[in-house]
């Protein structure tokens, strides 16, 4: 792919490399020698370096022929190190506390002759739930049976700091635009299209979930909310192993009217040997999407105060399908090469009522009665190649290159009745058609290169060069007598191309044993270029993006860390909010897209204290300049609101999190979490002056109950006090949700019963008195969801080591919105 030639600039930082890469590695070590008990060398003994919190493998390597091992590049932490070896036991150590300054030499550690074979190691250590640090906190989803029977999107929303409201955006500690990824590796969905992509993955597939507030340089400067990363089930057998998981459940709707079954399944499984590893997975579900959606506001017509209510129920059904296939293959002992290939198919269809009224003073004057038809398919196909190199011993590099085809079809079909108050018959029938496919081509291609320079200092530098090509057609008119007859408005195509080029470094110094400091750089350019047919109006907007970003870590004692960060990170419209094309929901609602929308950029500075790697509290502040929200703009003259994204102003946070565990009893933990914002808004935007401000308090409390005969009860609890968020005010919100797990089948198998919803109390309520606009609405999803789900591991544990995935592609993931 040619780039322009503006881009030669994004690349400079990468020169630092070259003079670098001369420098030799000195520390982050941990080293030993492995003799049998009479002292004699073992050679290709396993070694296995485990995160202290949960046993999971950090790094792994064999003995040489003198018995000695040495682990590079180790960053600070708690660890323990295993040895085992063919006709010997296994050994594993005291806790290590690695600060990352110093070489670290256990010495010899002699091993016991006994009967483990290699290939049978087993690693027992009890996992806990989650691993808490300044950088991240870790989430160990395959540790707690309580997810088995809930989507990946489900698992996100009861973790802690976590919230998907009820347009599936997930927001992090309560900022929202987060990035997520699956396996450091990007999804390239968002909005509807990767709600159905998490729907679709079972949480019995998912091991950990990654939270991260402030993530540094070597990550997109896309999401300002920070950046939630999914890791699969996988990389960490040896052999043939595999996963399987099936559920089925039904759901009730309206306040108990209604119900739907529910049913999914998939399977999660990998081959590994010495130089190959071979991994897949292939989810399905098909699941009720309903909805249920109630808005009332008042418009001035002509003079006359009307009140329009509209009334929109959603009873249609969403089937996913979720494939992928990839490989490592260990060239030599330095390189490896990779791919991963992956198609996420979606279809939804059914019926959508919408029932719209105008009364005058409380006097119903006239309705709309409408009904559609809704075909709409979603595929997202991608390839991934990718090769890492160590080039010395204090030398990474690593290459990928990504494409990315989205494809949508959208065909709906309406029939509207007119009726006056009056009369029981139509005055008037209208039937609509609307087409409105969609298609994306994204292709990225980027690299890393880390060095450690000596004990106390490392970087890493790295470069991204990313393109998308978009292209929507809308056709929407009247159909007479089997003829079409298109609006102009609403017909037409936007053609849209985007590059977003980047290169960064990041740097870190230790200071001593006890404090060190990690800072870097990103320089992004964004070049995009967009046209409308109906008009002939050519968009262009092209800027640079500067993102800082720096962190002071400080461990006061064995219990006691803090970490005091600086983050800047920007927003960018997704690619369908640029949209111009209007797309018609009823008579009198529209949506339509903005093309002179603009990115907002926000600043956070945040303290964290954490404790015992289990206890963090963490105050924050935000400072988002060109806040954006979707809109209603309200036509005194037409009776019309038209849904569209602008730029409205400024948004604060202050905000405080606080997490912590515990252990009443050998049988009882509970978990608890808070989260605390004050928000404000400032600003003057084309609909007028902006000047609000609002708490935001959200509580979760996660309750386990560790019962006899291997089974556990969980009973959890969501609260969100009522608060503002940009025009829009909302009303408390809460609910209620637990299950009952029990191990079967030697614990290789679990059956888990769930209730999502339990009462019907997850409501959105809301309302918005701004300029010209006064509304209140109600959006209800479904509750009292029961499934039943059934879980089955088949191979043996042995742990190995796992290898890591770019993130490089994140940014363009996160604004493939699907269409409603």
């Amino acid at each position: 792919m040619a780039l322009p030639k503006k881009c030669v600039l994004v690349y400079t930082l990468n020169l630092l490399c070259v003079f670098a890469a001369l420098a030799q590695h000195k520390g982050n070590q941990i080293k030993g020698h492995i003799n049998d008990t009479e002292n004699h060398a073992i050679a290709s003994a396993s070694v296995y370096l485990l995160a202290l919190v949960d046993s999971s493998v950090v790094k792994f390597l064999v003995t040489d022929k003198n018995g000695q091992f040495n682990f590079q590049n180790v960053d600070p932490g708690k660890y323990i190190v295993s040895v085992t070896g063919v006709g010997f036991k296994k050994i594993i150590s005291v806790p290590i506390i690695f600060d990352g300054s110093l070489i670290v030499d256990l010495g010899i550690i002699r091993l016991p002759k006994g009967s483990t074979k290699l290939g049978e190691v087993v690693i027992t250590a009890n996992k806990g739930f989650a691993d808490t640090r300044t950088d991240k906190t870790t989430l160990n989803i395959s540790n707690s049976y309580f997810f088995t029977g809930s989507n990946a999107l489900e698992v996100l929303n009861k973790l802690p700091g976590v919230k998907v409201d009820n347009g599936d955006n997930v927001s992090l500690n309560g900022r929202s635009d987060v990035l997520v990824t699956i396996d450091n590796k990007p999804t390239y969905l968002s909005g509807s299209a990767l709600a159905d992509l998490l729907r679709g993955t079972p949480g019995a597939m998912i091991d950990k979930v990654e939270l991260i507030s402030n993530p540094n340089s070597s990550y997109d400067a896309a999401g300002t909310g920070g950046v939630i990363n999914i890791k699969m089930l996988r990389d960490k057998t040896m052999g043939i192993n595999a996963q399987l998981t099936g559920g089925l459940g039904q759901a009730q709707f309206s306040g108990g009217q209604y119900s739907a079954a529910q049913n999914m399944a998939g399977i999660n499984f990998n081959y590994r040997s010495k130089r190959l590893n071979i991994f897949g997975a292939g989810f399905y579900s098909n699941t009720p999407a309903y909805k249920l959606i109630v808005t009332d506001r008042t418009d001035t017509y002509y003079d006359k105060t009307d009140q329009i209510g509209t009334n929109l129920f959603i009873n249609q059904r969403r089937t996913t399908n979720n494939f992928r296939i990839g490989a490592d293959y260990t060239i030599s002992p330095k390189q490896t090469i990779g791919f991963l290939i992956s198609e996420v198919i979606t279809s939804q269809n059914g019926p959508k009522n919408i029932q719209s009224t105008v009364s005058d003073h409380g006097v119903i004057d006239s309705t709309i009665s409408t009904t559609s038809s809704l075909k709409k398919r979603q595929t997202t196909l991608g390839y991934n190649l990718n090769y890492s190199a160590s080039i010395s011993k204090s030398s990474q590099l690593t290459l990928n290159g990504n494409y990315i085809n989205y494809n949508r079809a959208f065909d709906e079909y309406f029939k509207s009745d007119y009726f006056l108050s009056s009369s029981t018959t139509p005055y008037r029938t209208l039937l609509l058609q609307n087409t409105s496919p969609l298609n994306y081509d994204v292709l990225v291609f980027s690299g890393n290169y880390h060095l450690d320079v000596n004990s106390a200092n490392n970087f890493t530098t790295g470069f991204k060069a990313g393109k998308t090509k978009m292209n929507n057609t809308s056709a929407f008119g009247t159909l007479v007598n089997n003829v079409y007859t298109p609006y102009a408005g609403f017909t037409g195509t936007f053609n849209y191309t985007e590059s977003v080029n980047a290169a960064y470094v990041d740097y870190n110094h230790v200071f001593n044993k006890r404090t060190n400091i990690e800072f870097g750089a990103r320089l992004e350019q964004t070049l995009a270029e967009g046209i409308t047919s109906n008009t002939g109006e050519d968009y262009h907007n092209n800027y640079y993006g500067f993102f800082p970003n720096l962190k002071l870590n400080h461990t006061i004692n064995s219990n006691n860390e803090l970490q005091l960060g600086y983050g800047r990170r920007i927003y960018r419209p997704k690619y369908e909010e640029l949209n111009p094309l209007l797309l018609y929901s009823d008579q009198y609602n529209y949506q339509i897209g903005n093309q002179y929308l603009k990115p907002y950029y926000s600043n956070l500075v945040e303290l964290k204290h954490v404790y015992k790697n289990e206890i963090i509290t963490a105050l924050s502040f935000e400072a988002i300049s060109g806040f954006s929200q979707v809109v209603y703009m309200q036509g005194n003259t037409t009776q019309v609101s038209i849904l569209k994204k602008i730029n409205l102003g400024n948004r604060y946070n202050y905000g405080i999190h606080f997490l912590a565990p515990v252990n009443f009893t050998k049988w009882y933990h509970v978990d608890f979490d808070v989260n605390m914002l004050y928000q404000q808004y400032t600003g003057t935007s084309v609909l007028g002056d902006l000047n609000s401000s609002s708490p935001d308090v959200t509580f979760k409390i996660f309750q386990h109950f560790k019962l006899p005969f291997g089974t556990q009860l969980d009973f959890n609890g969501y609260y969100e006090a009522p608060t503002t968020y940009g025009i829009y005010q909302y009303k408390a919100e809460y609910y209620v949700y637990g299950g009952i797990t029990k191990s079967v089948l030697k614990k290789q198998g679990s059956v888990h019963l769930q209730v999502d919803g339990i009462f019907n109390w997850d409501k959105n309520i809301y309302t918005s008195h701004y300029q010209n606009l006064n509304l209140s609405g109600t959006q209800i999803d479904k509750f009292r969801a029961i499934t039943l789900s059934f879980t089955y591991a088949l191979g043996k544990k042995t742990v190995t080591a796992a290898r890591k995935k770019s993130n490089e592609a994140a940014e363009e993931q996160g604004r493939m919105a699907g269409a409603n």
